[in-house]
C-alpha cells in the first residue's frame, strides 16, 4: 500500500478498486490467503447487523466519495444520491478472530462534485449508535453501501467507490431531522475533505 491511506487493488488485469489500507489488512487479505475449502465458511461468517433506525441518533457528516477509476465523475455523484435510504457498513478488524461489522443508515445526501480531485464532496444525514463509529476518532472512516443479499466482502469488492466520512459536524434530534441542512456550510465542507490522503 505504500503508506497511503487509500491505493487501487487490482482485481483482475482490467478491474481494479480503490481500498483503504485498513481494508487490504483485514479483510481482503485474510481473504486472499485463505485455502477454498475455507472460503465459503469464512465468507459465511460475515454479516452486516441490521440497522434500526428508530433505535439511532442522527447526525450530520462531511465526507467524500472516492470513485473507481473507470467511473465518471457524474455518475459517481448519481451513485451517493441513489444511496440515501441504504446502509452504510465498515469493517473493524484487528486480527481475524476479532471481527466485527459497524453499520450506519444514510438517511439523506447533498453532494458536491470536484472533478479536479476526482472525488464528490458529500454533506450527510446518517443515523448511528455514536459518533465514535463515524469519524474514528478525527482519523476518518471508509464505508461501502450494504445491499441486502450479499455478504459484506461481496459489497465491499464489487462497489464503485469509497465512501469516506471525516467530520460530524451536529448531532440532530429525529424531531429536528428535515432541517439538516441548515448545518451545512460548502466552504467547510471542502476544507473538511481536502487532506484526507
Amino acid at each position: 500500500m505504500g503508506g497511503k491511506r487509500f491505493a487501487r487493488f487490482n482485481m483482475s488485469k482490467d478491474h481494479s478498486i480503490l481500498v483503504d489500507a485498513t481494508e487490504y489488512t483485514f479483510p481482503i487479505r485474510t481473504i486472499l490467503e485463505l485455502e477454498n475449502s475455507a472460503l465459503d465458511a469464512y465468507l459465511a461468517s460475515l454479516s452486516a447487523p441490521d440497522v434500526d433506525e428508530d433505535a439511532l441518533d442522527r447526525f450530520v457528516v462531511y465526507g467524500k466519495f472516492l470513485p473507481n477509476r473507470k467511473l465518471p465523475m457524474e455518475d459517481a455523484a448519481e451513485y451517493v444520491h441513489r444511496a440515501a435510504g441504504y446502509v452504510l457498513s465498515s469493517f473493524r478488524w484487528t486480527t481475524p478472530e476479532q471481527r466485527s461489522l459497524a453499520s450506519v443508515g444514510l438517511l439523506d445526501v447533498v453532494t458536491l462534485e470536484v472533478p479536479e480531485r476526482k472525488l464528490v464532496a458529500f454533506a450527510a444525514l446518517v443515523a448511528a449508535e455514536d459518533e465514535s463509529i463515524l469519524v474514528d476518532g478525527g482519523a476518518g472512516v471508509s464505508y461501502f453501501q450494504s445491499l441486502e443479499g450479499l455478504d459484506p466482502f461481496t459489497c465491499l469488492l464489487n462497489r464503485p467507490g469509497i465512501f469516506f466520512l471525516k467530520r460530524v459536524v451536529a448531532r440532530v434530534q429525529p424531531d429536528r431531522q428535515d432541517s439538516w441542512k441548515q448545518h451545512v456550510y460548502q466552504r467547510a465542507l471542502l476544507k473538511s475533505v481536502a487532506h484526507i490522503f
